[in-house]
């Protein structure tokens, strides 16, 4: 087992004694064991009892004394040398970037991620399941709407469901988010690909697996059992709509989930930000009664424009049977009176999927530059006086410097940069190693 580590660390109070790797550990405690073996030939001793005999050699006062005085002395003498201090608000000629090109990061991010869905399908396979089944259900309650009052109230109540159904299953967004944190910012710091790329790749296939999917399978089945109007061009307006609105909500959460520091912190502002929105959706809230200091809150608001969307598409240029038992009776109402009184118009329908898009791309940028900003680490560079060989550097050291940005020099300047000469392990002092 003691083979099985890359590099051992000996540390003594506060001080680095031994650094390397396990195969040469024999070596070191021979010149402080050598009169208790007898003799024997330490390198030949079984790897076990090499590893208590580094225990016993900063545990025991005889053995551990003359370690610490030769890790001081090590420390004492070392002297980095300081190649370049960088004054405040000015940045470096040259930074650690990611070698190959972005279409390279796409093509690789894209492979790695779609393989990590597929073999790991219990989102995926819960999304598709949950789609498939509540359409079914939604179905076969609104199978076949009539063309009257009721069929009217029944359209309507099918599509808020949908929506509050595409919004809230939006909330998956945080657990790929918040997983991949640790990694993200391990390999991002490590410049094994740009945050950029990272975040187009993670966004797209979201979009495509999480929401269209779904929202086109649930869409399919729903529309045929409640015998909505016929023709391609509604179905694919309908397909089309449900699944924007499902882009432009994930993307609000997406922004959400960057910002938080946990799930359950990112699930309830969610929550509130949904339920908010779906109030100004045009539904549950007459457009008309907004008062005029939170009309602003109707046109953030994707469940306005999605739902606008879907009533548009199925009520224009259809006839509804008004009835009202005891009073009165008129039949073949166009689809438009019933729109108007909603204040939804057939000519906002370009507007209402520009209008998803732009919700859409907005949230993705603030959630893209929060990514950037606070969650993409200092990139690390490897700083050398001269060429190390292959075949050195198990024994000599290259110090790495991470570029930590303040907060205010995160508009690209470095406060300061020290670079420290290699050297082996054994001289490197208490300072370069870190305290234990």
């Amino acid at each position: 087992t003691f083979l099985m580590f890359d590099k051992v660390m000996l540390l003594a109070k506060g001080n680095v004694i031994w650094r390397g790797e396990p195969v040469g550990a024999a070596a070191f405690v021979a010149p402080f064991f050598v009169r208790n073996t007898e003799g024997a030939d330490l390198a030949d001793a079984p790897q076990p009892a090499v590893a208590d005999l580094l225990l016993r050699a900063v545990s025991e006062q005889h053995t551990l004394a003359p370690l610490l005085e030769q890790s001081r002395k090590a420390a004492a003498t070392y002297k980095p040398a300081v190649i370049c201090e960088l004054a405040p608000n000015t940045s470096l000629s040259k930074k650690a970037r990611p070698q190959c090109s972005m279409l390279t990061e796409l093509r690789w991010l894209t492979w790695r991620s779609t393989w990590h869905i597929l073999r790991n399908p219990s989102l995926l396979g819960a999304h598709l399941t949950t789609s498939v089944m509540l359409g079914v259900l939604i179905g076969l309650v609104f199978l076949n709407v009539t063309p009257d009052l009721e069929g009217f109230q029944n359209r309507m109540g099918c599509f808020f469901f949908a929506q509050v159904f595409f919004g809230f299953s939006c909330l998956s967004v945080h657990d790929t988010i918040l997983a991949e944190r640790a990694m993200y910012m391990r390999e991002a710091g490590c410049c094994h690909y740009r945050a950029l790329t990272y975040y187009l790749v993670k966004v797209t296939l979201d979009a495509l697996f999480l929401r269209v999917v779904p929202a086109v399978t649930y869409g399919l089945v729903v529309y045929f059992l409640m015998d909505l109007q016929a023709g391609l061009d509604k179905v694919f307006i309908f397909l089309s709509g449900l699944s924007l609105f499902g882009i432009a909500t994930a993307a609000m959460c997406t922004f959400i989930g960057q910002l938080a520091a946990n799930v359950g912190v990112a699930n309830l502002i969610c929550i509130l930000m949904l339920l908010l929105t779906n109030l100004f959706g045009g539904f549950l809230l007459n457009v008309e009664t907004i008062p005029n200091y939170f009309i602003w809150a109707q046109y953030l608001s994707s469940f306005y424009y999605g739902l606008e969307l879907l009533s548009v598409n199925e009520l224009h240029g259809i006839a509804l049977d008004f009835e009202v038992d005891d009073f009165t009776s008129v039949d073949n109402v166009e689809g438009d009176v019933y729109l108007n009184v909603l204040h939804f118009k057939k000519s906002n329908m370009s507007r209402d999927f520009v209008c998803l898009v732009i919700l859409c791309v907005g949230w993705h940028l603030l959630s893209y530059l929060v990514l950037r900003i606070v969650h993409t680490p200092g990139q690390s560079i490897l700083v050398t006086q001269e060429p190390i060989s292959q075949a050195a550097t198990d024994d000599v050291h290259v110090q790495e410097i991470e570029l930590r940005e303040s907060r205010q020099t995160i508009r690209g300047g470095v406060t300061e940069v020290t670079v420290v000469q290699a050297a082996t392990p054994q001289e490197l002092p208490t300072e370069v190693w870190g305290q234990p």
